[in-house]
């Protein structure tokens, strides 16, 4: 451990920024030391012989493979469990494995109108969720909590499929 991150041996000494660690930055490296890395080389100046890794590009390349490999298998009608990641004024995030998240469309967290998602579903609640749609190319994956809703039905106004019955009672106005 030195100022700054980790010094690794790969033949040479190589250093391992400690923001370059994992995803997200570790404050404590001394849990590192002694162990076996896996890393990727980002810079290599032979006339210096400086060698800079880094460990996040090889999670982040390692992880890709295997969130794309995920969304391969994810089909449209399936009902998953997840854990509700974040919450946002359009829906909720939830993530369905493999920190893959997929969004419920504040429209489709519940049965009845949502102002609020906060009113439904809290950061952290285990919740389940169907498979609507999967965009492997752009990583997203799109669910509802309403079990009754069909992946790939067209939605109107108010989650209802498009061109769907509305509830008998006539025009909002009343009686002309």
């Amino acid at each position: 451990v030195v100022k700054g991150g980790l010094i690794l041996d790969i033949g040479l000494r190589g250093f391992l920024p400690a923001s370059l660690v994992e995803m997200r930055r570790v404050r404590d490296l001394q849990p590192y030391v002694g162990r076996e890395l896996e890393a990727k080389i980002i810079e290599l100046d032979k006339n210096r012989n400086n060698v800079v890794l880094s460990r996040r590009a090889w999670l982040e390349q390692t992880q890709s493979e295997v969130r794309t490999n995920f969304l391969q298998t994810l089909q449209k009608g399936q009902v998953r469990s997840g854990v509700v990641s974040s919450i946002v004024n359009f829906g909720a995030f939830v993530d369905i494995g493999v920190h893959q998240d997929g969004l419920v469309h504040i429209s489709a967290l519940s049965d009845r109108f949502v102002k609020d998602p906060h009113e439904v579903v809290k950061t952290g609640d285990v919740v389940k969720v169907k498979v609507l749609e999967v965009d492997v190319r752009r990583q997203r994956v799109a669910l509802t909590m309403r079990m009754s809703d069909e992946p790939g039905a067209e939605r109107g106004a108010g989650g209802r499929p498009a061109g769907g019955a509305r509830p008998a009672g006539g025009n909002a106005r009343g009686p002309r």
